[in-house]
């Protein structure tokens, strides 16, 4: 591989990474709201499922002590990259800096954990509607 394809994986990663967080955040964030306002989209049974999901996914990569998969395969590609990591857009410097902080391990586990206490409260205080289902007789 090229060291610019891999510097243009590396940045597809990333993209795709930054659309997971801001999902989860977004989720956090509408789910509360839209309960209150009676948003239709914030019962949906499979977008909270996915929601969930993705919440409990990250929280226990960070409990097994595992760094995050998509930063392994991005940070790898950049190693890749070689003379064209020097190159790197200023954009992707500052999703790169938005991303992955300078934390301990300790932090982001308890960051993602009271994450997903917080989701799974979530599911306590505004549940997911299941589609009704219609019975063809």
């Amino acid at each position: 591989m090229t060291p610019e394809a891999a510097l243009h994986l590396a940045q597809l990663v990333l993209a795709i990474h930054m659309a997971i967080a801001a999902f989860v955040i977004f989720g956090m964030i509408a789910i509360p709201l839209g309960a209150l306002r009676q948003w239709p989209f914030v019962f949906g049974f499979a977008w909270r499922s996915i929601h969930l999901a993705a919440v409990s996914s990250i929280a226990l990569q960070k409990l097994a002590g595992k760094t995050c998969f998509l930063s392994v395969w991005e940070f790898g590609l950049l190693d890749q990259a070689a003379d064209a990591h020097q190159r790197i857009p200023p954009l992707h410097s500052l999703a790169i800096d938005i991303m992955h902080w300078n934390m301990p391990l300790w932090f982001f586990t308890a960051l993602y954990v009271a994450v997903l206490l917080y989701t799974i409260w979530l599911w306590r205080v505004a549940p997911p509607r299941r589609p009704a289902t219609s019975v063809q007789l």
